[in-house]
Parts: structure tokens; sequence; C-alpha cells
């Protein structure tokens, strides 16, 4: 979303030697070790679960972003979208979190996530998070979607100079 605090994009392709050393080395320290859990809890409890080799990286395409958004009094909400290579993989990890049918946005079905996340699949990637952000990156990925944060000028600016494609590329705004 254009709100967004923080946008951190990350490559996961199996083919890019510096997205596998990356990971390796991201790995070795506590806070991500820590963090990345939490992370994933902060969208529903029982992704505490969910083991990375067997239940994620299974289906995994080659790119992850998350976005922290304004949240109410809890603080930051995490919405998640990740690239998915086998959709069907995807929703058997998906019903390990117990995902449940919870209706439809602009033709595309809505799964509830206990307690309070939503997830959609939409194109080739899958959106968790909050249910209003994940509508709206229904919205945004439809051709005449609202802006998102790619959009605005000051992420235009950040990201014009860059080189090539990083393994981790982020984006923070002064309130994020």
């Amino acid at each position: 979303p254009p709100d967004a605090l923080l946008y951190a994009h990350l490559s996961t392709s199996k083919g890019r030697t510096q997205d596998a050393r990356l990971l390796a080395l991201a790995g070795r320290f506590t806070a991500v070790q820590e963090r990345v859990p939490a992370l994933a809890m902060a969208l529903t409890p029982s992704a505490g679960g969910l083991d990375y080799a067997r239940d994620i990286r299974p289906w995994l395409g080659d790119e992850v972003a998350l976005a922290l958004l304004a949240g109410g009094s809890a603080g930051p909400e995490p919405l998640l979208l990740a690239a998915v290579d086998d959709r069907a993989a995807a929703r058997r990890a998906l019903s390990k979190l117990g995902v449940r049918p919870s209706g439809t946005h602009a033709g595309t079905q809505l799964l509830s996530l206990p307690p309070r996340a939503t997830a959609a699949f939409t194109g080739e990637h899958v959106v968790i998070g909050p249910e209003a952000a994940v509508t709206g990156a229904i919205d945004r990925a439809g051709d005449d979607g609202p802006p998102s944060l790619a959009d605005g000028r000051v992420f235009r600016r950040a990201s014009e100079d860059r080189e090539g494609a990083a393994s981790l590329e982020l984006f923070a705004t002064t309130p994020g």
C-alpha cells in the first residue's frame, strides 16, 4: 500500500548464488532467527509450527515481500506477498494454518486465517495480512487498481538509480 511504513523485498530465486548466500548468512543472526518467526506468528499464531524447508520452500517462487502497515494500538501489522511456484503445495501449507474460505473480493477467493488474518491468491502470488490490506493488494493487482507504494515519488526516486536485481531491497518511509 502507498502508506506502508516499511517495505522489504527479498529475492528467493533457487538459481541465484547471491540469494542462497544471503539466506545462509541471515540464518546465522539471532535477530533473524527470532524475528522472522515472530512476524509469521503476527499473521497467525499457528505459523510458528511451520518449517521453512518442509512447508514453505517447496512452493515458494522467486520473491517475497513484506510491508509493515500502520496498525491500531497493537502496533504495525505485517502484509506478506510471496511468489508461488506450486499453488497446490501453498494451499497445503495454508491448510496447516487452519485457513478457511471467507468470501470473495473482486472475483478472488478470500481465506480466513485465525485469529484475524486474511489470505488470497492473486496472479502468481499469495498475499497474507489484514483483510483491508489483502483486498487492497487484490485491487492493485488489476490494471486500473489504486496507487501503490511504487507509484510514490519518493519510492521512485529511491529506486531509480539501482543497477540489477539485489537479493534484498529495503525502503522505509519517514514514519517507518
